[in-house]
């Protein structure tokens, strides 16, 4: 039974002996991807998986303040390896049985950049810091130190409660240098000099497992989660990285699905104060340019900005959005980017103003589009910082 059910999550029915949810030419369409998922799931309840829609952690209920967000960032995947994928059955169920921006966008290539654009509201300035950046380079290489300027964490740091960063696999507290499948540049806090090396060590944590650590400490504890989460999934578990952790996407995707379990059951979100984005920090970019980066002979795409709305497979990611408010099935056609991400999430955590690009009047909250917030958030109109 239980190599049926792992070969059903693949696609496939051993016992059937032909791919399931296939149409006739073998493509599938979105609306019956939707149903062959349901179906699946309906497959493997007798092996105790809970993949249906029917238990959609979203239910439309009326809206109430938002008191707690959480970001789950996984890496270089497009829009379309992830919203139908068969290796991706529960982050395309969770997609349609809760919130799914479908117009969603990075800001550039590579990674770094976009970690530190949603954070901070945009990439730095000085031209030699900005090149360290687009080349994903540790904290420590950053030819000024740390970057000086304003962040999230720095935002919402004067709250006892106010943020707290979870990576897996980091050695220690606030570790900025790689180490095993712990990557750094995963963790946008260790890149920030306005946090005081003692509060970094207290708020940016290893994140452990699921069965004792941080993040399950903090989801099982009587008290409230930070005001602001970041969850950094390592090397084996964010889509994109270790071989050794093929395939990377379903790996991904039975990850996310265990620690989401782990959130929609903590007092935090069934009290219904709390929303939890999930998105990928950027696309695919060719296999050419891929190549050329890894002989050194360049980088085409390197800081090259990504149009809002654009659907190029560099820029267009999925960005799930899971909250109790949040009527299943609820889908945007607007277009968003981390900037919007960014701004959202300081509007229902009430901060004193719009980072940089957040603040721009072409960046749009998604509050609206996804049933977030009291009427009073969604009403905040912050200056831009």
């Amino acid at each position: 039974m239980r190599r049926r059910a792992a070969a059903v999550r693949r696609g496939r029915d051993p016992l059937l002996r032909k791919p399931l949810c296939r149409g006739s030419a073998g493509a599938v369409s979105r609306l019956s991807r939707v149903a062959c998922v349901v179906g699946v799931a309906a497959v493997l309840g007798g092996c105790g998986a809970s993949r249906s829609a029917s238990n959609s952690p979203c239910t439309g209920a009326p809206p109430v303040r938002v008191e707690h967000v959480i970001w789950i960032w996984m890496e270089n995947k497009p829009y379309d390896q992830i919203i139908g994928s068969d290796d991706a059955a529960y982050m395309t169920t969770l997609a349609r049985s809760c919130g799914l921006a479908r117009n969603y966008t990075a800001i550039t290539n590579p990674s770094l950049p976009n970690y530190i654009a949603a954070t901070s509201g945009g990439l730095p300035r000085p031209v030699r810091v900005l090149e360290a950046i687009l080349h994903d380079e540790p904290p420590e290489k950053l030819p000024a130190g740390r970057l000086a300027g304003e962040s999230l964490f720095t935002q919402l740091s004067p709250r006892p409660n106010g943020w707290r960063a979870y990576a897996e696999s980091m050695p220690t507290a606030c570790a900025s240098g790689d180490k095993g499948r712990y990557a750094a540049r995963h963790n946008p806090a260790v890149y920030y000099g306005r946090i005081t090396a003692k509060d970094c060590r207290k708020r940016d944590l290893p994140m452990g497992t699921e069965s004792g650590g941080a993040f399950q400490g903090d989801l099982n504890s009587p008290a409230p989660l930070p005001a602001f989460s970041f969850v950094t999934p390592d090397l084996c578990n964010d889509s994109h990285g270790a071989l050794s952790c093929l395939p990377r996407v379903e790996v991904a995707d039975h990850w996310l699905e265990r620690w989401m379990n782990a959130i929609t059951a903590s007092h935090s979100y069934t009290s219904g104060h709390t929303v939890v984005f999930i998105t990928w920090d950027e696309g695919k970019v060719p296999l050419e340019s891929q190549l050329a980066q890894v002989f050194h002979r360049g980088f085409p795409e390197r800081g090259k900005p990504c149009r809002l709305g654009a659907r190029e497979p560099r820029c267009h990611v999925a960005l799930l959005v899971v909250s109790p408010a949040t009527q299943a099935g609820t889908e945007s056609d607007a277009p968003f980017n981390h900037y919007s991400l960014l701004k959202t999430t300081e509007q229902l955590l009430g901060t004193e103003c719009f980072l940089r690009h957040a603040g721009d009047p072409t960046t749009t909250s998604m509050s609206n589009a996804f049933n977030l917030g009291s009427p009073a958030q969604r009403k905040i109109d912050a200056p831009v910082c």
